[in-house]
């Protein structure tokens, strides 16, 4: 296949540009506990995997799961809004970039299906009826991705809606992994048939049709969007508006914990660390990600490493935002002292680990284990909570002091 000149440039320059930004987040947002927590899940996900049985209910469970992640399909094109007044709506001009487009995003998704196979095998060897070898599973996922992908390009031309085709290839995926599952030649044969006459069906409608470019644009430049979105989750992305969220039951909360109404510079501090940027929705995922892995967890080591860990990670996070996120002039420009500045910024540090610490409490109060051993493991979790507070925040600039430059 001859790769495009054009696509294989906005490629290059695409992914120079994504590395970039990846390297940004990954060295900015510190999240090294994020990843500690992810090793811990997919160990507690390996352990639920094996206590697994091959029913029934189970087999259909993995089956619409995994659909779910397969049915979905997506052709990044890299087109740009001059496209549309140089190139189209006539496709000829650009139908070696098309190809080459849908190509990519085939290798691309296949190589996502490797690792999908990856994920699922351990669900797949405890429950299906007679488990084959993974290069079989790969390969069945690979080839319902490049199905599911073929089908979404077609009915691009037909301008049908997203929802109900994306439910179609779920439904006739799920039918066709639930016959992988259980070895039924039934469900496998029906999955086939449907699956023949959808592309046939398809192809004959299509093939009177050209792309609807402003779609393919409009698509491209949500998909780019979501992209910085996710980014803007671990670092400040300069040109993403940043969200003013509400958040009165938070902002109640801290005022009562921090006793922000009595001091001006916490009061306004609180109210923008918890409305504004990524701070506390970073807190908020990493806090629900270890109540859940706390919850399963059932070896003594694995929760003195967790809670320890996800404190140490919260306190990371938190300060590493509230020193590097620019604050508006109302707090910057307050006039008082640098340690009143750090005071209240540990005030407020240290109030978001013993909530952390308090949701820990009640999950390990519900387990099943000696009193002592339960009030030992709060106890050293409150002060180990003191220590990362002092410690990230110990001879450092609370919160940024760089002023707004004046315009020339």
């Amino acid at each position: 296949m001859t790769v495009d000149r054009l696509f294989a440039a906005r490629l290059q320059a695409a992914w120079h540009t994504g590395m970039g930004w990846a390297k940004r987040a990954v060295s900015g947002s510190n999240s090294l506990g994020l990843v500690v927590l992810y090793f811990l899940a997919a160990y507690l996900y390996t352990q639920t995997a094996e206590s697994l049985a091959p029913r029934l209910w189970t087999q259909l469970a993995a089956a619409l799961l995994t659909a779910a992640v397969v049915a979905p399909a997506a052709v990044r094109t890299f087109l740009r809004n001059a496209d549309l007044a140089l190139l189209a709506p006539s496709p000829y001009p650009m139908a070696a970039y098309l190809r080459t487009a849908f190509f990519y995003s085939l290798l691309v998704q296949a190589a996502g299906m490797l690792l999908l196979a990856v994920i699922v095998r351990p669900v797949y060897e405890a429950t299906a009826k007679a488990p084959g070898s993974w290069l079989v599973l790969a390969a069945c996922l690979i080839f319902l991705k490049a199905w599911s992908l073929d089908l979404h390009w077609r009915h691009l031309r037909l301008h049908r809606g997203s929802l109900m085709p994306l439910l179609i290839r779920w439904a006739v995926i799920s039918l066709f992994l639930f016959g992988f599952w259980t070895g039924s030649l039934i469900s496998l044969g029906s999955a086939l048939l449907a699956m023949a006459i959808l592309t046939g069906e398809a192809a004959v409608h299509a093939a009177r049709y050209h792309l609807p470019w402003p779609v393919l644009m409009e698509k491209e430049n949500k998909r780019i969007d979501l992209y910085y979105s996710i980014l803007n989750m671990f670092i400040d992305v300069p040109h993403k508006r940043k969200k003013i969220r509400g958040r009165s039951w938070a902002v109640r909360l801290f005022d009562k914990l921090t006793g922000a109404k009595q001091n001006a510079y916490l009061f306004l501090l609180v109210r923008h660390v918890l409305r504004t940027g990524e701070t506390f929705s970073i807190y908020l995922r990493l806090s629900a990600v270890t109540w859940v892995i706390l919850a399963w967890a059932q070896s003594h080591l694995l929760l003195y490493t967790l809670c320890l860990a996800s404190l140490a990670a919260a306190g990371k996070q938190v300060t590493q935002h509230m020193r590097t996120i620019v604050h508006p002039p109302a707090i910057r420009l307050l006039p008082i002292s640098p340690g009143q500045r750090q005071k209240a910024a540990r005030r407020l540090c240290l109030s978001l680990l013993w909530l952390l610490t308090a949701g820990i409490a009640a999950i390990l109060f519900s387990k099943t284990a000696p009193l002592p051993d339960k009030l030992a493991l709060t106890a050293i979790c409150l002060i180990w909570s003191v220590l990362l507070t002092h410690f990230y925040l110990r001879g450092k600039p609370a919160l940024s002091t760089n002023r707004i430059p004046l315009k020339r």
